[in-house]
């Protein structure tokens, strides 16, 4: 969730991260699936 130290970030992007945490474990999960 690195937010900090960024260049070139817009101001309204700026101190967030870009995934959530459930969008995160969502994703995991999504890829996990294409594993089998």
């Amino acid at each position: 969730y690195k937010s900090e130290g960024l260049h070139r970030v817009l101001k309204k992007f700026a101190g967030k991260p870009i995934l959530d945490a459930q969008q995160v474990e969502d994703l995991l999960a999504y890829l996990a699936t294409l594993k089998e």
